[in-house]
Order: structure tokens, then sequence, then C-alpha cells
């Protein structure tokens, strides 16, 4: 498919006014402009422009493949610089058309000079120790370049980032996008290299490698979590401008970011449906269906972006900024002098290490993009009939013709009590941090004392194809029950049921009526127990409060669990059953939960056999007199192996 009409009309007319003032601003003078010509020249025959040329495409990456650096991010900073210098000279010469935002990129870099850039690109090298043979970053092999499943890693993690940043500062959200968009600046400052060479075309393999990394990118900017961070940094960026206030920050996501997200969308939207369809495509089988009827609202948000951006890069007080050596130098030097100040910092994120994509199994996590989609932002196209199935009822028609069912007994057998790999086991309470007694007046938190109740049973198994069961304390195809008929518990249960499709977990413990401190009524334990049975099911959501660690795991995955523990009620749908002096059962759909929750579970169910999962409950203490707080009861999941995993055979 073609990009909007308006898009390529917009960007011909753009680069038809900026050529007029190409000696001007991007040569800087006419002998320089000389040079260039003579480089780039008239004459695709000439063996010593052509010979130039490569000279400097060669120049151009043994000195990015020098800058890029595993943990200076102010060498980063520099490549993006060095690189809006050369690649701008190159690509704006050697291309007939770009975007409106390339066009300025190129404006910028020619205005600094090729001569200019590189004599700044080897004072960054020379000041920072980005020196070859240092410890670099994962890249291309002899390019400097991130690799595909580094960006893809990185794509992934932004998205969920943004996602789980909805209601953070605008610095934070503007820092994810730094990172995750600032990332894939080489492989479009290849671009401009490529373009030079008229080595553009879908079937150059050079050029399909350069829109094989930028896919992932790509992908994420049409994400309405993605779209939104863009625009809002572009607004702030306006308005800084406007105010006078514009900081180095600012320049340099005029010179690198933004030119960065222009030439991803306009190399990538301009490809045919066939070229498309051979980049990656993570869970494509899922995707096609959705994002047929998604293309409007896609191209929609590209084209917004674009427009967004533009009105940006084409201001003139933008474009001095940027094409100020002096400016550019300075910001080289305050850079060195702030970024050690901030660098440990916290920025409400923690960039994904190097290295760690390189995970076993990494492709597990990163993989699946219908789950990255589905787990998306809120305004996606109604899902398909099959799509709706799978996440509303969860049941899959093929369970029961694969032979995946199973009796209470047999779930039991296959998923046991134990220290080995698919199997649950009690945790330590005293390893979960609840409230002190103190903790209203001083918010102090403490290990817990021992379980409030005794953890029975923890049931994990697919949803059947009739869909999962709510009720299940006193269904007989279930462990509550089982354990009655077959021990003669009489105790008071207590029974969670977790809905996360394709899954379901039913969590099931007792109370023991000898316990401590159930028998002092006078306690905090006993107190917030007894107040949490008597509350309706909307006080109950206000009270239960879960904590989940992950021991072990991808990093990935660790990063979607959340830091405090949570009252779950309000995150997801939540009901309650009650039967005095029999048991008490709570049900979660975490489906019916917003984009952070269902990410995370989804990006959770892809790891299960490389997870240790604890999981902490507690009522929460929100008076002195229900303090301190105290676990209900704290369990492990360790390496669930989902091959090994049932659904219930219904009895009734």
């Amino acid at each position: 498919p073609s990009p909007p009409r308006d898009m390529e009309a917009t960007a011909t007319t753009f680069t038809a006014s900026s050529s007029a003032k190409r000696p001007e601003a991007s040569l800087g003078s006419s002998t320089a402009q000389a040079e260039l010509q003579e480089s780039f020249g008239g004459s695709s025959s000439s063996s010593a422009g052509q010979a130039h040329r490569n000279k400097l495409e060669q120049k151009f990456d043994e000195e990015f493949s020098k800058h890029i650096s595993k943990k200076n991010k102010l060498a980063t900073y520099g490549l993006g610089a060095l690189g809006a210098g050369l690649g701008g000279a190159v690509g704006f010469v050697a291309s007939p058309v770009v975007l409106p935002g390339l066009a300025v990129a190129a404006l910028v870099g020619g205005a600094g000079g090729y001569f200019g850039g590189k004599h700044l690109g080897k004072q960054e090298l020379q000041r920072h120790g980005a020196a070859k043979g240092s410890g670099t970053a994962e890249v291309d092999e002899g390019a400097g370049r991130p690799t595909l499943r580094r960006l893809r890693y990185l794509a992934k993690w932004g998205h969920f980032q943004l996602v789980d940043s909805e209601e953070a500062t605008v610095e934070q959200r503007c820092a994810v996008l730094d990172e995750v968009a600032g990332s894939f600046s080489p492989w479009v400052q290849k671009i401009y290299l490529l373009r030079a060479k008229g080595m553009t075309g879908e079937t150059d393999p050079e050029a399909f490698e350069v829109m094989q990394h930028l896919a992932p990118l790509y992908n994420l900017l049409q994400r309405k979590a993605a779209v939104d961070a863009v625009l809002e940094l572009a607004k702030c960026t306006q308005a800084a401008f406007d105010e006078h206030t514009a900081d180095l920050a600012c320049v340099e996501r005029c010179r690198v970011l933004f030119p960065t997200i222009m030439e991803t969308i306009s190399t990538l939207d301009r490809l045919s449906a066939a070229t498309r369809a051979l980049l990656p495509q993570e869970g494509a089988a899922a995707q096609d269906e959705v994002f047929a009827v998604q293309r409007k609202q896609r191209q929609h948000r590209l084209q917004r972006i674009v427009n967004a951006i533009r009105e940006v890069l084409e201001r003139s007080d933008v474009q001095e900024a940027m094409a100020d050596p002096h400016c550019l130098q300075r910001h080289s030097a305050a850079s060195a002098s702030t970024l050690e100040a901030v660098e440990g910092s916290p920025k409400g994120f923690e960039l994904p290490p190097e290295g760690v994509e390189n995970e076993p199994h990494t492709d597990d996590d990163i993989d699946g993009e219908a789950d990255y989609y589905s787990a998306g932002s809120g305004d996606e196209a109604p899902m398909s009939p099959l799509r709706r199935t799978r996440s509303q009822q969860g049941g899959s028609p093929k369970v029961r013709a694969a032979g995946m069912v199973a009796s209470c007994a047999r779930r039991i057998e296959s998923f046991p009590r134990g220290i080995e790999n698919h199997t649950w086991t009690d945790w330590e309470a005293s390893r979960c941090k609840v409230r002190s007694k103190t903790y209203l007046r001083d918010k102090v938190k403490e290990p817990s004392g021992p379980p409030m109740l005794e953890l029975l049973n923890a049931d994990f198994m697919l949803i059947g194809e009739d869909g999962p069961v709510k009720h299940t304390a006193s269904h007989p195809s279930f462990f509550p029950a089982h354990h009655r008929k077959e021990i003669g518990d009489k105790r008071f249960l207590f029974v969670q049921n977790w809905l996360f499709p394709p899954y379901q977990a039913v969590i099931t413990a007792a109370l023991n009526p000898d316990a401590s401190w159930l028998s002092d009524q006078s306690s905090a334990q006993a107190r917030v127990w007894k107040s949490f049975l008597e509350a309706d099911n909307e006080k109950r959501k206000r009270l239960f409060k879960v904590a989940l660690v992950i021991e072990q795991g991808p990093w990935l995955v660790r990063q979607t669990m959340p830091t405090i523990p949570v009252l779950i009620g309000t995150k997801v749908k939540m009901e309650s059953q009650h039967e005095p002096g029999d048991y008490l059962e709570l049900i979660f759909d975490t489906s019916s939960g917003g984009n952070v929750e269902r990410m995370g579970v989804a990006t959770c169910c892809k790891a299960l056999s490389r997870l240790q999962l604890v999981f902490s409950c507690m009522i929460e203490g929100q008076t002195p007199e229900h303090l301190p707080e105290n676990v209900l009861f704290s369990a492990a999941m360790l390496n669930l192996d989902p091959s090994r995993v049932f659904a219930p055979a219904l009895e009734f």
C-alpha cells in the first residue's frame, strides 16, 4: 500500500522548497558546496566521485561503529549528532524525495558541515573514551548498529513502559521514547548512505536489511500509547521554543529522535504489501484479521505523528538552534558535565541491560505479537469472534479433543506440592514486607509474621471448552469439594479463583480454629479478619491486597510485576461468594483489567516454564486497630510446564 497522498505531496512540496535554500542553509559556503557536489556530483559515471563516495561511507561506518558504548549514554547522543552531519549531507544531496522531517534533518546536518560533523565526532570519541576495543553493546556485525533481536526487545519493553507510565510525568514518558526510538537511529542513518548510492529499492538486500531492523519501531509507532507519547513530546518541544526555554535535550531530539521516527514511517509505510509481509511480523496469523480492520486507524495515527513532528522541525527557530555549531558544541560539553549527575537518578524505569535480549527463550517473550497487540491501548478495532470467544469465555474447543481433560485427583497428581520444577509450595511469609504497627505515622514496613491461614492446594488448569467455572468452592470438580469429600476437612476455607485466559487457577487455604491470633479477639489479625468477612464485595475490593514477586525469570517479565502490593479488586473485576462458617471465595477476572494488567498477564503466561513466581496475599490494615498487617498465606509456583496442564473434567 502506498502512503497517503497528502503525506507524499507534503513531502515533495517541502523538499522542493527546501532545495532552493540548499546552498545557503545546508552547505554553508560555496566552497563546501563545490566539494560536496564533486563528491556526489552530477555524473553518476564519474569513477572519482564514486570512489570518494565509497570512502565517505567507509569512514562513516568506521567512526560510527566506535561510537556505541554499552553504558555511555553520551556516546550514543554524540553518535546522533555525528550521524546527522554525515548522513544528512549524504542523504540530502543524493535523495530527490524525502519526508519533511528528514529534509530538515539533512539541512541541519549540512549546516554543521561534513567536516565539522566529523571533527565533533572525533572530539566526542576522544573525550569519552569510546575507542575501539572498549566495551560495546551487542551490535550488528562490523557496522556499529543494534541487532534486530535487541531492537525487538526494546520495542516490546518500550510499549510496556509507555502503557505503564500513562499517568507518569512528561519527562519520564519522553525518556522512554528517547531510549527506544533513539536506538533505531543507526539504521536510519544507513538509509542516508544507501540513498546516496541509489540502493533503496525493496529488492536490494542491504535496503531490506534496514527495513527489517526498522520494523519493530514502525509497529510500535502504530500503538496508541506510542502515538500519544510522540504527540506529547512534540507539543512540549513546541512550547519550549515558544517560551524560549528550549534546552539541550530539545535540540538533540530535533536532531536525532524526530528524524528517526519520520524516516521510519516514510521508509516502511510506502512498501508494497508483499515486502511488508516479509518483515518481522510476530504473531502474524493473529494480526492479519485485526489489522485488516485497523488499517485506516493506523494510517491516521501515523499521519498525526508526521504532522506533529513537521510543525516542530519546520520552525525557523528550531532550524537555527540545530544549525548553530556553537550550540551543538555547548550541548556536547554540557552533556559531559550533566550526564554524570543524572545518570544515577531515578527515571521511573530501568533500561534493559545490554545482552538481556540473549537470555534463553527470549524469542518467546518478544514473539507472540498477538498478545502484544491484544493487550493494547483501549481503542483498538473490535476483536474478531474467535478472539472474543477466547477472551470473554476463555475456552478452547481443542482441549477435549486433545485429551487435555482430567479429574481433580489427576490434576493434583500432575501439579503437586514440592520443590522441583512444575510444582507449587509454601513460601516463607517473613520474606514479604507488610505495614508495621506505626505505619500510619512513619510509613515503616516490616517482615510479616507467620501466615494466618494454612495453604492446602494450588490447582492450575486450562480453561475448558465451556469456559471458566466462576464458583469453584462447592463444585465437585474442584479441590475444595474434593478435599472435603476425600479428607473430611470441615474447616473454614478461603478460596481464590483466578481467571486469566487460557488458564484458571484455584488456590485454597484453611482457617485453623485453634490459631493463636484467632483466639485473641483483640489482636489486629482477628479484628481485620472479622471485618473482612463481614464486609460486602465493594469494601472487600478496597481491602484485599496481593504481592507478586518473580524470584527467578526473564528480565522483561520481571519488569511487568508491580513493585508494591496491589489492591487487586480496584484493578480487575472481583466478585465474592461467602457461605458463613463454610467458605469465602474471591473470583478475579484479569481479562477485565487495564492495559498494564492484561499485558503483564500475557507476558507471564508465555514464560510460565521459566518463572519461579511467589504470590502473597493480605488484608490491608487501614486503621491503627488493624495494624500490623499479616500475610494470609504465601505460595510459590516453580517453573510450571504448560504442556502438563489439564482442563477440568466437569462433574455435576
